[in-house]
Protein backbone atom coordinates (compact mmCIF):
# COMPACT_ATOMS: atom_id res chain seq x y z
CA UNK A 1 0.00 0.00 0.00
CA UNK A 2 1.53 3.44 -0.73
CA UNK A 3 1.55 6.27 1.63
CA UNK A 4 -0.93 7.94 -0.19
CA UNK A 5 -3.69 5.14 0.57
CA UNK A 6 -5.87 5.28 4.38
CA UNK A 7 -4.44 3.35 6.86
CA UNK A 8 -6.87 -0.24 6.95
CA UNK A 9 -9.27 -0.07 9.55
CA UNK A 10 -9.82 -3.74 9.65
CA UNK A 11 -6.16 -5.33 9.28
CA UNK A 12 -5.23 -8.95 8.66
CA UNK A 13 -5.12 -9.68 12.08
CA UNK A 14 -8.72 -8.25 12.95
CA UNK A 15 -10.08 -9.98 9.75
CA UNK A 16 -8.40 -13.03 11.21
CA UNK A 17 -10.42 -12.54 14.55
CA UNK A 18 -13.32 -12.20 12.81
CA UNK A 19 -13.65 -14.36 10.41
CA UNK A 20 -12.05 -17.03 12.72
CA UNK A 21 -15.10 -16.68 15.60
CA UNK A 22 -17.91 -16.06 12.88
CA UNK A 23 -17.06 -19.28 10.92
CA UNK A 24 -15.70 -21.48 14.66
CA UNK A 25 -12.45 -22.21 13.09
CA UNK A 26 -9.18 -20.76 12.53
CA UNK A 27 -8.97 -18.40 9.76
CA UNK A 28 -5.88 -16.82 8.06
CA UNK A 29 -6.06 -13.77 6.58
CA UNK A 30 -3.38 -12.09 4.17
CA UNK A 31 -3.43 -8.79 2.42
CA UNK A 32 -2.41 -8.58 -1.51
CA UNK A 33 -2.67 -6.46 -4.22
CA UNK A 34 -4.53 -8.68 -6.82
CA UNK A 35 -7.17 -7.09 -8.49
CA UNK A 36 -8.52 -10.02 -10.90
CA UNK A 37 -8.82 -12.95 -7.82
CA UNK A 38 -9.91 -9.97 -4.67
CA UNK A 39 -10.87 -13.01 -2.72
CA UNK A 40 -9.49 -16.14 -2.71
CA UNK A 41 -10.10 -19.19 -0.13
CA UNK A 42 -7.25 -21.98 0.29
CA UNK A 43 -7.65 -24.83 2.98
CA UNK A 44 -4.26 -26.50 4.36
CA UNK A 45 -3.69 -29.63 5.71
CA UNK A 46 -4.48 -28.72 8.99
CA UNK A 47 -7.83 -27.40 8.21
CA UNK A 48 -6.91 -24.00 8.68
CA UNK A 49 -8.66 -21.29 6.01
CA UNK A 50 -6.54 -19.26 4.03
CA UNK A 51 -8.34 -16.14 2.85
CA UNK A 52 -6.34 -14.00 0.12
CA UNK A 53 -7.88 -10.19 -0.27
CA UNK A 54 -7.43 -7.30 -1.75
CA UNK A 55 -5.85 -4.53 0.54
CA UNK A 56 -9.22 -2.61 -0.12
CA UNK A 57 -11.17 -4.95 2.48
CA UNK A 58 -9.02 -3.24 5.24
CA UNK A 59 -11.56 -0.50 4.89
CA UNK A 60 -14.82 -2.32 4.33
CA UNK A 61 -17.67 -1.58 6.45
CA UNK A 62 -19.41 -3.83 9.19
CA UNK A 63 -22.26 -5.46 6.27
CA UNK A 64 -19.30 -6.58 3.81
CA UNK A 65 -17.38 -8.13 6.80
CA UNK A 66 -20.62 -10.61 7.49
CA UNK A 67 -21.30 -10.64 3.94
CA UNK A 68 -17.78 -12.47 3.58
CA UNK A 69 -18.13 -14.75 6.53
CA UNK A 70 -21.68 -16.01 5.60
CA UNK A 71 -19.77 -16.84 1.68
CA UNK A 72 -17.08 -18.58 3.07
CA UNK A 73 -19.88 -20.51 5.01
CA UNK A 74 -22.38 -21.47 2.87
CA UNK A 75 -20.84 -20.32 -0.39
CA UNK A 76 -23.07 -20.16 -2.92
CA UNK A 77 -25.89 -20.45 -0.84
CA UNK A 78 -25.31 -17.58 0.39
CA UNK A 79 -27.06 -15.75 -2.99
CA UNK A 80 -27.68 -12.39 -1.05
CA UNK A 81 -24.77 -12.44 0.34
CA UNK A 82 -22.72 -12.69 -2.58
CA UNK A 83 -24.38 -10.24 -4.80
CA UNK A 84 -24.08 -7.95 -1.95
CA UNK A 85 -20.42 -8.56 -1.65
CA UNK A 86 -20.26 -8.82 -5.74
CA UNK A 87 -21.40 -5.49 -5.87
CA UNK A 88 -19.47 -3.87 -2.82
CA UNK A 89 -16.52 -5.58 -4.96
CA UNK A 90 -17.33 -3.75 -8.22
CA UNK A 91 -17.91 -0.07 -7.09
CA UNK A 92 -14.51 -0.14 -4.36
CA UNK A 93 -12.83 -1.19 -7.87
CA UNK A 94 -14.41 1.73 -9.29
CA UNK A 95 -13.05 3.96 -6.21
CA UNK A 96 -9.44 2.67 -6.86
CA UNK A 97 -7.43 5.72 -8.75
CA UNK A 98 -5.92 3.96 -11.67
CA UNK A 99 -2.62 3.27 -10.48
CA UNK A 100 0.41 4.86 -12.17
CA UNK A 101 2.75 3.11 -14.73
CA UNK A 102 6.36 3.39 -14.53
CA UNK A 103 7.03 2.95 -18.20
CA UNK A 104 10.73 1.43 -17.03
CA UNK A 105 9.32 -1.41 -15.80
CA UNK A 106 7.46 -2.10 -18.87
CA UNK A 107 8.91 -4.96 -20.87
CA UNK A 108 7.54 -4.56 -24.69
CA UNK A 109 10.10 -5.89 -26.84
CA UNK A 110 11.15 -9.94 -26.55
CA UNK A 111 13.39 -12.06 -28.05
CA UNK A 112 11.03 -12.96 -30.94
CA UNK A 113 7.78 -10.40 -30.18
CA UNK A 114 7.28 -6.99 -30.03
CA UNK A 115 4.01 -6.45 -27.53
CA UNK A 116 3.81 -3.07 -28.57
CA UNK A 117 3.98 -3.24 -31.99
CA UNK A 118 0.88 -6.39 -31.82
CA UNK A 119 -0.93 -4.05 -29.71
CA UNK A 120 -1.11 -1.04 -32.18
CA UNK A 121 -1.98 -3.15 -35.09
CA UNK A 122 -4.93 -4.89 -33.10
CA UNK A 123 -5.86 -1.64 -32.09
CA UNK A 124 -5.86 -0.12 -35.56
CA UNK A 125 -7.50 -3.61 -36.94
CA UNK A 126 -9.96 -4.57 -34.50
CA UNK A 127 -10.34 -2.14 -31.64
CA UNK A 128 -10.63 1.33 -33.75
CA UNK A 129 -14.47 2.41 -32.85
CA UNK A 130 -13.49 0.97 -28.98
CA UNK A 131 -10.51 3.10 -28.40
CA UNK A 132 -11.53 6.04 -30.58
CA UNK A 133 -12.01 8.32 -27.86
CA UNK A 134 -9.50 7.12 -25.22
CA UNK A 135 -5.94 5.05 -25.48
CA UNK A 136 -5.59 1.59 -25.48
CA UNK A 137 -3.85 -0.20 -22.46
CA UNK A 138 -0.25 -0.12 -21.85
CA UNK A 139 1.14 -3.98 -22.56
CA UNK A 140 4.20 -5.48 -20.98
CA UNK A 141 5.11 -9.04 -20.40
CA UNK A 142 5.07 -10.18 -17.15
CA UNK A 143 7.43 -11.99 -14.50
CA UNK A 144 7.72 -15.55 -14.65
CA UNK A 145 6.49 -17.15 -11.89
CA UNK A 146 9.30 -19.45 -9.43
CA UNK A 147 7.51 -21.95 -9.21
CA UNK A 148 9.45 -25.16 -10.60
CA UNK A 149 6.00 -27.27 -11.43
CA UNK A 150 2.56 -26.19 -13.17
CA UNK A 151 -0.36 -27.63 -13.74
CA UNK A 152 -1.68 -24.74 -15.48
CA UNK A 153 -1.06 -21.49 -16.88
CA UNK A 154 -1.92 -17.96 -17.45
CA UNK A 155 -0.64 -16.74 -20.14
CA UNK A 156 -1.96 -13.13 -19.97
CA UNK A 157 -4.13 -10.51 -18.07
CA UNK A 158 -5.67 -7.17 -18.02
CA UNK A 159 -5.58 -5.02 -14.92
CA UNK A 160 -8.36 -2.21 -15.43
CA UNK A 161 -6.75 -0.21 -12.45
CA UNK A 162 -3.53 0.27 -14.36
CA UNK A 163 -4.62 -0.10 -17.62
CA UNK A 164 -2.71 -2.68 -18.50
CA UNK A 165 -2.13 -5.90 -20.47
CA UNK A 166 0.74 -8.37 -19.23
CA UNK A 167 1.75 -11.26 -21.22
CA UNK A 168 3.38 -13.97 -19.99
CA UNK A 169 7.13 -14.70 -20.68
CA UNK A 170 6.96 -18.18 -22.09
CA UNK A 171 5.21 -16.66 -25.30
CA UNK A 172 8.30 -14.89 -26.47
CA UNK A 173 9.85 -18.22 -27.77
CA UNK A 174 10.58 -19.31 -31.14
CA UNK A 175 7.89 -22.26 -31.60
CA UNK A 176 5.24 -19.88 -30.28
CA UNK A 177 3.44 -18.42 -33.32
CA UNK A 178 3.22 -14.79 -33.45
CA UNK A 179 -0.44 -15.48 -34.41
CA UNK A 180 -1.22 -17.24 -31.23
CA UNK A 181 0.42 -14.14 -29.06
CA UNK A 182 -1.47 -11.52 -31.32
CA UNK A 183 -4.45 -13.54 -30.34
CA UNK A 184 -3.77 -13.93 -26.39
CA UNK A 185 -3.22 -9.87 -26.84
CA UNK A 186 -6.52 -9.55 -28.69
CA UNK A 187 -8.22 -11.17 -25.86
CA UNK A 188 -6.66 -9.03 -23.12
CA UNK A 189 -7.42 -6.32 -24.99
CA UNK A 190 -11.36 -7.58 -25.65
CA UNK A 191 -11.49 -7.20 -21.93
CA UNK A 192 -10.36 -3.43 -22.23
CA UNK A 193 -12.77 -2.42 -24.71
CA UNK A 194 -16.42 -4.12 -23.23
CA UNK A 195 -17.41 -3.24 -19.84
CA UNK A 196 -18.24 -6.22 -17.73
CA UNK A 197 -21.56 -7.77 -18.66
CA UNK A 198 -24.15 -8.14 -15.77
CA UNK A 199 -25.88 -12.04 -15.23
CA UNK A 200 -28.66 -12.93 -12.85
CA UNK A 201 -28.74 -10.53 -9.60
CA UNK A 202 -26.53 -8.31 -10.78
CA UNK A 203 -23.16 -10.58 -10.68
CA UNK A 204 -20.40 -9.42 -13.01
CA UNK A 205 -19.65 -11.88 -16.00
CA UNK A 206 -16.12 -11.57 -17.48
CA UNK A 207 -16.88 -13.57 -20.38
CA UNK A 208 -20.48 -12.76 -21.41
CA UNK A 209 -22.68 -13.14 -24.60
CA UNK A 210 -21.32 -9.50 -25.84
CA UNK A 211 -17.71 -10.99 -25.27
CA UNK A 212 -18.06 -14.48 -26.60
CA UNK A 213 -19.41 -13.64 -30.12
CA UNK A 214 -16.83 -10.58 -30.50
CA UNK A 215 -13.78 -13.02 -29.38
CA UNK A 216 -15.30 -16.11 -31.87
CA UNK A 217 -15.77 -13.57 -34.97
CA UNK A 218 -11.59 -12.94 -34.23
CA UNK A 219 -9.99 -14.91 -37.85
CA UNK A 220 -7.94 -17.07 -35.29
CA UNK A 221 -10.32 -17.85 -32.49
CA UNK A 222 -10.38 -21.52 -33.19
CA UNK A 223 -6.81 -22.34 -34.31
CA UNK A 224 -5.78 -20.50 -31.59
CA UNK A 225 -7.68 -22.78 -29.05
CA UNK A 226 -6.71 -25.68 -31.13
CA UNK A 227 -2.96 -24.35 -31.00
CA UNK A 228 -3.56 -24.19 -27.36
CA UNK A 229 -4.49 -27.46 -26.73
CA UNK A 230 -1.93 -29.18 -28.37
CA UNK A 231 1.14 -27.39 -27.02
CA UNK A 232 0.44 -26.32 -23.22
CA UNK A 233 1.95 -29.02 -21.74
CA UNK A 234 5.27 -28.38 -23.63
CA UNK A 235 4.58 -24.79 -22.67
CA UNK A 236 4.14 -26.04 -18.80
CA UNK A 237 7.57 -28.28 -19.55
CA UNK A 238 9.98 -25.04 -21.09
CA UNK A 239 10.38 -22.23 -19.00
CA UNK A 240 11.68 -18.96 -21.27
CA UNK A 241 15.57 -18.92 -19.87
CA UNK A 242 16.39 -15.53 -22.29
CA UNK A 243 15.50 -12.38 -20.23
CA UNK A 244 13.10 -9.93 -21.52
CA UNK A 245 14.46 -6.77 -22.16
CA UNK A 246 13.11 -3.21 -20.87
CA UNK A 247 11.77 -0.34 -22.31
CA UNK A 248 13.55 2.35 -22.26
CA UNK A 249 12.11 5.23 -19.71
CA UNK A 250 9.97 7.47 -21.24
CA UNK A 251 9.53 5.37 -24.71
CA UNK A 252 6.45 3.04 -23.99
CA UNK A 253 3.09 4.63 -25.80
CA UNK A 254 -0.28 3.98 -24.19
CA UNK A 255 -2.50 2.22 -27.03
CA UNK A 256 -7.69 -5.73 -21.87
CA UNK A 257 -7.58 -12.09 -18.45
CA UNK A 258 -4.87 -13.89 -17.92
CA UNK A 259 -1.08 -13.02 -15.30
CA UNK A 260 1.95 -11.54 -13.18
CA UNK A 261 2.50 -8.60 -11.69
CA UNK A 262 5.14 -6.22 -12.87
Amino acid sequence: MSSTDPAPQFDETAWAEFLSEELGSRVSVRFGRAKSSVLRVVRTGRGELVVHMSEFFGRAPDEVRVSVARWLSAGRRARRSARDLDRWIDEALTREERAPIDPAKLSTRGRTVDLAELRDELARTEFAADFAASPPPAITFGRAGRRPARRSLRLGSYDARAHLVRIHPILDQDFVPRWFVRYIVFHELLHAALPHERGRGGRRIFHGPRFRARERAFADYARALEWEREHIEHLLRRPRKTPIRRARTGAWRAVQGWLFPL
